[in-house]
């Protein structure tokens, strides 16, 4: 399975508007020209920007695309062909000329584009299933002062520094890097300033195939000299992730094919 760098998807998932399904394919904006290509073999190297006048997604793979559409993360996908998920794309679109925000709303153009070029049909479901809650961990938190909300935010597979964001983008950067989902129950709002560095073995956390074993709470330090995630959560921040049982929202794929050429 080709697995996307955590900020591609988290990035455009962070971009609001209305669902894309609750929006029917006639009324879709559309790019005014988009290119798909497959990856070139050998190419790992993945990379996904908007800008004022384009999107271009590199190496982004089938199941990357439509958990971006639907505003979901990837695990939260099911039902798709293996290739889905193992094969990259490169795709380059340009907006139209003094097109509206409407008309700019990204996840809703990556649908049409998915839905013309892959013939894409989905539908939702939720299912019951475990997921993560961040709570506190003690009475006094460690977040610091309330800073101005700027939602700028990046990090990796074992990372998460971001100015004046929320608890909330916290936890969607946790879930793409968990692949299991991760809901804000600490009841703290406002924008922080967050700089949260772990291990980059994960194992401790089961993913949303069962793998991995429960939470490890040990304070015991990795060669690397970094905690272990659920110690630097405790220790930054004074939060932990709880296992519970909740309802999971899930795209299931009903049809895709590889894209038609260009």
């Amino acid at each position: 399975m080709r697995r996307q760098p955590v900020n591609i998807v988290a990035a455009v998932i962070a971009l609001t508007g209305q669902s894309a399904l609750t929006v029917l394919p006639a009324d879709l904006p559309e790019f005014a020209v988009a290119s798909i290509r497959p990856t070139p073999p050998g190419n790992e190297n993945s990379l996904t920007s908007i800008s004022p006048g384009s999107f271009t997604a590199r190496n982004i793979t089938a199941v990357s695309l439509i958990a971006m559409a639907f505003k979901v993360l990837p695990f939260q996908v099911t039902g798709y062909a293996r290739w889905a998920n193992r094969e990259g794309f490169e795709v380059e679109a340009k907006f139209a000329e003094n097109a509206s925000s409407w008309q700019r709303d990204v996840p809703l153009m990556v649908r049409a584009l998915l839905e013309r070029r892959f013939n894409l049909r989905v539908h939702a479901d939720s299912r019951q299933g475990s997921v993560y809650a961040l709570v506190p961990a003690q009475k006094e938190l460690k977040l610091g002062k309330p800073s101005a909300c700027m939602n700028s935010s990046g990090g990796g597979p074992n990372s998460f520094r971001a100015k004046g964001t929320t608890l909330s983008a916290l936890c969607k950067h946790l879930s793409e890097v968990l692949g299991r989902e991760v809901i804000d129950r600490t009841g703290v709002g406002g924008c922080y300033d967050i700089a949260l560095t772990w291990e980059g073995e994960l194992s401790a956390f089961p993913n949303a195939a069962g793998q991995g074993g429960l939470e490890d709470e040990s304070t015991e330090r990795s060669s690397t000299d970094r905690p272990s995630l659920a110690t630097a959560l405790k220790e930054t921040l004074g939060l932990k992730l709880q296992r519970q049982k909740g309802s999971v929202s899930m795209i299931v794929v009903d049809h895709l094919e590889h894209p038609s050429e260009n």
